[in-house]
């Protein structure tokens, strides 16, 4: 059988056709939850087949797990400006216990913020908090921060 693709494709065909699906181990439990946000809408690769990224979650191949985590209290008045870091907010022990010396793809990230009521935590709307600034970062385990005068 004769292909039509490049010299350096062709090489790594017999690579993709070995491969099979990742063990996620025992533990591994893919969420059946729907996506915070919504669908994600994915514009096309130029030259790419539109529609083969998952837009949910859910749909990811093989699944993915998914975890909250809440950061320190902010309170703010209308029209005040929240311009200060949160203090680290550590994941949820069990992820950090679950992935201990081994590795976490991080496929998404949402982001919402909440009130928290003795009814569960309930969604600020866009109108009463609105954050366009939002800054994060996860550091793993071995890895420090530093802060360096350049």
């Amino acid at each position: 059988m004769t292909h039509n693709l490049p010299a350096a494709m062709l090489a790594l065909a017999p690579l993709v056709a070995v491969m099979a699906a990742p063990d996620f181990g025992p533990r591994f439990a893919p969420t059946h939850k729907d996506n915070m946000n919504g669908a994600y809408p994915f514009s096309a690769t130029p030259g790419g087949t539109p529609g083969k990224m998952p837009k949910r979650f859910s749909d990811y191949p093989h699944g993915v797990e998914s975890f909250d985590v809440h950061t320190s209290e902010m309170s703010t008045l209308y029209s005040q400006v929240w311009w200060k870091p949160h203090p680290p907010a550590a994941l949820p022990k069990e992820i950090v216990a679950k992935y201990n010396g081994s590795r976490m793809a991080i496929v998404g990230w949402e982001i919402d913020q909440v009130q928290r009521t003795a009814d569960g935590d309930v969604s600020v709307p866009i109108s009463a908090s609105y954050n366009h600034h939002y800054v994060s970062q996860l550091v793993g385990a071995g890895a420090r921060l530093r802060q360096v005068k350049l």
